[in-house]
């Protein structure tokens, strides 16, 4: 960032600090300053002014307090940016290139990795590392993963099972009701509201055996024949 710029950054931040200026105009100006693509650098240098300008005059001031400081006015600049209707972002840290950058987001990427596998098939697929201890716990992190996706498709086929189940208990009670005293030769001792009350009041497992047995049972009963029309 040039000479000028800083110079122009350094007068805007002594007059925010100020008692009776005009903040408004002040971000105006410190926004126009730093333009819509300010880098990351140009960034870090305006908070360096800043905390010298607060240093100024707050002498006793700490870095703790230059840094709260500085977020009270990026905050504002956020708030004036809202009202005014204009986008306003701080830039982002760049990441780092170097080799030991390199290998940490590396490291991290494993476990978001597994974190966010929804299959078996994805977990395998993470590549391993060549480091033995690291191998072992990645190993035992998909282990884990893989028994809770396992736990999670046990859930759902139950819940798939048991939907289905009541589902037929539902259309079978429906025919049941529906169905004429021929129909209901094997099931007299379960007609009308009766068949709704015991299928209720049965577990689960005793409702699927019931609802066989029923079924078959109206199978074998014998159909009346329609009634000839007049």
């Amino acid at each position: 960032m040039d000479a000028t710029k800083v110079s122009q950054a350094r007068a805007l931040f002594a007059q925010f600090g100020k008692l009776d200026s005009d903040r408004d105009a002040v971000i105006r100006a410190f926004l126009a300053l730093a333009g819509d693509n300010v880098t990351f650098e140009e960034w870090n240098q305006f908070r360096s002014e800043f905390g010298v300008q607060y240093c100024e005059k707050h002498q006793k001031a700490n870095s703790d307090a230059v840094n709260k400081a500085w977020s009270r006015f990026v905050q504002c600049c956020a708030t004036y940016a809202q009202e005014q209707g204009f986008d306003f972002e701080v830039p982002a840290k760049p990441k780092s290139t170097s080799e030991s950058a390199t290998k940490k987001a590396a490291q991290r990427a494993i476990p978001e990795a597994v974190a966010k596998a929804e299959t078996v098939a994805q977990l395998d697929a993470i590549t391993r590392p060549s480091d033995a201890v690291a191998a072992a716990k990645l190993e035992a992190s998909i282990a884990s993963k893989k028994l809770s996706l396992a736990k999670a498709e046990a859930t759902k086929q139950d819940k798939t099972a048991k939907e289905a189940l009541n589902a037929r208990k539902t259309a079978l009670i429906a025919f049941i009701r529906k169905a004429d005293a021929a129909q209901l030769t094997e099931l007299e001792a379960m007609r009308d509201h009766q068949v709704a009350v015991i299928l209720a009041a049965l577990p689960l497992p005793v409702v699927q055996k019931t609802i066989v047995k029923l079924e078959a049972a109206i199978a074998k009963a014998p159909k009346t024949k329609a009634k000839a029309k007049a």
